[in-house]
């Protein structure tokens, strides 16, 4: 059922004509790679990009290059606009992911210069914009992007990820000088000289957190490149640099500075030549994107199924919504979502098709709901939406950042938690919560603690679930810290946003770049704009928590257009509930998946044992964990190719 309210919207579109947007790319430096196998590689992202793709083969000095590429066209493309591009005089080639917002800037100025433009797209614009200013022109980008850049002359190979890394990219390089790379690690194992071989370092980092810091991947020796970094291949070598960097400009900001940014990044974001859809829950983060865009975008709500609502201990979002709408004049349609699988077998094929899909080990059961959002928009014609994403990260928006913020003597704390322990955990809206708060208590060093707050498992649980532990947590520990050096003395609160940026944010955006390409709908993220996020992030504690409350900066730019109740009202958000599927498997059905397969090389299976039997005994709701240990399953039935 689709219904429509608030005004009629005005058809608003930003025209760019033969524009090439987000697709998927792959590659090689070798030469003992066969046409076959980039051919292999180009069809396993081919949902990225289904309306064409393209491969190019030649020399680069005394080796071969393949790149191959797929695309998503947001217009009606011009032929000559394809990818793999190349040079007038062939020097340099291109194969790009993504778009690049101020690529007519770019023009304009390298016109002024001389050059002269085949075509209209972004990636011609991206293309002479390296041949002219080299990897000074990184920093000139504003986008969302990967791509790979050859120079035939100097045998230089750059690999280059966006600012704020919403675009994927990962390479593997092999002992003989090869270099492999890729938008997916699907894409990547098409390659026989890639190994698919899982680090188990990499799964301890994932029992911690529910999925793994970049530039690690969950598979040695195939790495990402890092957000606002490019990768410098030459020779068979392989440096790594920095472009971009979130203290670079730290002047701080003030309201009408953020709120500038937000508008510009909103109005930079709505360039395409295709209707855009805005993903609208009625929360700050959407609100405030809705408010900027309202008269150029169609905002679609996602209604939840009212039983599983109330099973997840959330409440309905339509009554806001609706009030929301009114006060913005802003056209919404109401679309009826049910996210639940139906039944046992369902929910174990949804976490089956979630490890397929998502490649890295990230078990976020919103994978799934993000793809069907996205599909659904997707089959109401929009290959563009619009997301909120980014704006906890940005503006210290999750319960955890008013608690570091708070808590800055845990000592405190812990005893009276402690005794308050066992009545906790009675109230089921925050049984799994207690667990976490008191696993964050006890760690002695803040990002181990912080890394508390995200996962489910304790340390005593992980110390008797992983073999090695202490050596596995102590590299952990080292990799964290080295995320904190460049903010030294900084407040707990900015060395918090500061891992957000390298962990939770990045995880995020990977669930979003997999669901949302899965089903070849592009999503843009204004409130990611790098510009902005650099000015969030450097807000003092206080501006971002004023008066104890989450996100204030957003909620103080809402309230003169919607009113202090409905600025400052909570979002539900997109979380299913998972208590129902668990219990419905049953204790002997999960007791086979998580003691027998591939699990049992990892993991003390006599460990999860003791899961099941205090979860299904009601001593304890272990509810995540055993979500977290099935995803673990079937990922390792899908990608660990050990025998």
């Amino acid at each position: 059922m689709e219904k429509s309210k608030g005004t009629k919207r005005r058809d608003a579109r930003i025209s760019r004509d033969n524009e090439c947007t987000v697709c998927g790319i792959t590659g090689f430096i070798s030469n003992s790679t066969s046409t076959e196998e980039i051919a292999e590689s180009v069809r396993r992202i081919a949902h990225r990009g289904p309306d064409a793709d393209g491969t190019v083969i030649g020399k680069l000095g005394d080796m071969t290059f393949g790149l191959g590429h797929t695309r998503l066209s947001i217009i009606d493309l011009d032929k000559r606009a394809n990818q793999p591009m190349s040079s007038q005089d062939n020097r340099f080639w291109l194969t790009y992911n993504g778009e690049i917002y101020n690529y007519l800037e770019l023009r304009t100025e390298l016109e002024t210069i001389g050059y002269q433009f085949r075509t209209d797209s972004d990636t011609e614009a991206l293309l002479h914009a390296f041949a002219h200013w080299g990897v000074d022109s990184f920093r000139r980008l504003r986008g969302i992007f990967a791509a790979v850049i050859l120079d035939t002359r100097t045998g230089s190979v750059f690999l280059l990820r966006d600012q704020m890394g919403v675009k994927p990219l990962y390479y593997h390089l092999t002992d003989d000088g090869e270099l492999f790379f890729a938008s997916e690690l699907a894409a990547l194992f098409a390659y026989n000289a890639v190994p698919q071989s899982v680090n188990d370092d990499d799964l301890y980092e994932f029992l911690n957190c529910g999925f793994v810091w970049e530039p690690h991947t969950g598979f040695r020796d195939i790495l990402k490149v890092e957000p606002g970094n490019y990768a410098l291949f030459n020779r068979g070598r392989l440096e790594k640099q920095a472009y971009f960097s979130l203290d670079e400009n730290t002047r701080l900001a003030n309201q009408s500075d953020i709120a500038t940014s937000i508008r510009s990044a909103c109005n930079e974001q709505l360039v395409a030549d295709v209707p855009v859809a805005l993903l609208f829950s009625g929360g700050t983060d959407s609100t405030v994107i809705a408010n900027e865009t309202r008269d150029k975008v169609q905002a679609l709500f996602m209604r939840y199924n009212d039983h599983e609502t109330i099973k997840a201990g959330q409440v309905n979002d339509k009554a806001f919504v609706q009030a929301i709408s009114d006060k913005l004049e802003l056209e919404t349609s109401e679309i009826d979502f049910t996210v639940s699988p139906q039944n046992a077998d369902d929910f174990l094929f949804s976490i089956k098709s979630l490890a397929d899909e998502i490649g890295e080990p990230i078990s976020d059961y919103t994978y799934s709901a993000s793809k069907d959002i996205c599909g659904l928009a997707r089959s109401r014609g929009f290959k563009v939406v619009l997301s909120g994403m980014g704006g906890d990260e940005a503006f210290a928006g999750y319960p955890r950042h008013l608690l570091v913020y708070l808590l800055a003597n845990r000592s405190i704390l812990t005893p009276i938690l402690g005794v308050l322990r066992t009545l906790l955990r009675k109230i089921p809206r925050i049984s799994k919560k207690i667990s976490r708060l008191m696993s964050y208590l006890s760690e002695e060093d803040f990002a181990l603690a912080y890394c508390r707050t995200l996962g489910y498992f304790s340390d005593a649980e992980l110390k008797a679930l992983v073999p090695h532990h202490h050596e596995k947590k102590l590299s952990f520990k080292n990799r964290l810290s080295g995320f904190l050096d460049p903010v030294g003395r900084a407040t707990r609160l900015k060395k918090a946003l500061r891992l957000d940026y390298h962990g939770f944010l990045a995880h995020n955006l990977t669930v979003a770049d997999r669901s949302s390409m899965r089903v070849a709908v592009e999503m843009r993220v204004p409130l990611l704009d790098h510009r902005l996020y650099v000015q969030a992030t450097n807000l003092s504690d206080w501006t971002l928590l004023r008066h104890f409350r989450t996100k204030a900066v957003l909620k103080r730019l809402l309230r003169p257009r919607l009113g202090k109740t409905l600025a400052e009202r909570p979002k539900t958000g997109f979380n299913p509930p998972l208590d129902g599927h668990i219990d419905g498997l049953g204790k002997e059905r999960l007791a086979e998946l998580l003691t027998t397969g591939p699990i049992t090389r990892y993991l003390n299976t006599d460990v999860i044992s003791r899961l099941l039997d205090d979860h299904f005994a009601k001593r304890e709701n272990n509810t995540y964990k055993l979500w977290q240990l099935l995803f673990l399953r079937f990922w390792l039935e899908r990608w660990d190719v050990r025998k």
